[in-house]
């Protein structure tokens, strides 16, 4: 495991105080919040864009197993890091796809969504599994630190969010809930 490359900033001035398996995974603290909404939500689906290696998808599989319910729909684009994401989730409620975020479809409501792909597509994919949420649906999205530059564009959509001071920036809110 390395320790976050991440430059110190006003937010967060202590960066090397996270770890991550790489320069691209997700801190390992930020994907112990993650599993830990997952274990205190309950949900039935949840939804991960850009498995990686696989890290978050275990942390998410590894609490919906503790739950004793529910499952995990995750996508990833490069077939290599399918295949260790596959390997590294089997056993657990976890879906490895093999596809773009974009071409899947829930065919239940979506209780907690993680975002982690590409930056410049997380708007996006937030808007394309909008529609199959509800006001109880937590999401999440990685990277929003500012030094990212899509953080604003969260404020388009009428959620209260909660902006975590961690090296790369994560935020949360609840659909259904607005800044007001």
């Amino acid at each position: 495991m390395i320790t976050e490359p991440t430059a110190p900033r006003p937010g967060c001035p202590h960066p090397e105080l996270w770890h991550a398996h790489d320069g691209m995974a997700t801190e390992v603290e930020v994907l112990e919040l993650v599993g830990a909404f997952v274990r205190a939500l309950q949900p039935e689906l949840v939804v991960e864009t850009g498995t990686h290696r696989g890290f978050g998808a275990l942390a998410i599989g590894q609490a919906l197993k503790a739950n004793g319910h529910g499952h995990l729909i995750t996508t990833e684009i490069d077939t290599g890091l399918h295949a260790q994401a596959s390997a590294r989730t089997a056993g657990l409620p976890v879906t490895c796809l093999l596809q773009s975020s974009f071409d899947y479809r829930p065919d239940q409501p979506i209780d907690f969504a993680w975002f982690d792909s590409e930056t410049h597509l997380r708007v996006a994919e937030f808007q394309h599994y909008l529609p199959h949420m509800h006001d109880r649906t937590v999401v999440g999205f990685h990277d929003t630190a500012p030094h990212h530059g899509y953080r604003p564009q969260l404020d388009a959509f009428d959620i209260a969010w909660l902006d975590l001071p961690t090296p790369r920036g994560v935020t949360f809110g609840r659909v259904g809930t607005t800044s007001a």
